[in-house]
């Protein structure tokens, strides 16, 4: 595989993994409220069951990127296998931040919504 190509793919699969990982934990519940990981805003931070209900629709939120960054890495390997990976992997990293920043986006929204509930 092309060194840019496996870079590329180990980004797309901690990316992949932190969003399944994030929605398990969400959904189970056992994202302790902290001042790391997880949707913090004043609501959220408010109390413990703001911060559950936060967590489980911002994480269910980012659970739409899990698709795009599965699709992403099998381009990204695929690509690397066939040639041409410089013309595909713009494309592909580009799309998968883009959405990124737009899920993330909506996700804080709506976690801190459910919060105020």
């Amino acid at each position: 595989m092309i060194y840019g190509a496996a870079t590329v793919s180990a980004l797309l699969a901690i990316m992949l993994a932190i969003n399944v990982v994030g929605l398990i934990q969400a959904l189970r519940g056992t994202i302790p409220r902290n001042s790391i990981v997880g949707f913090r805003t004043r609501a959220t931070q408010r109390s413990d069951a703001s911060w559950a209900a936060g967590q489980r629709v911002g994480w269910s939120v980012r659970a739409l990127l899990i698709p795009v960054y599965a699709i992403g890495l099998g381009l990204t390997i695929s690509m690397s296998v066939i040639g041409g990976i410089w013309s595909a992997l713009v494309p592909i990293v580009a799309s998968c931040a883009v959405l990124d920043i737009l899920d993330s986006a909506v996700a804080i929204v709506l976690a801190n919504r459910a919060a105020m509930r």
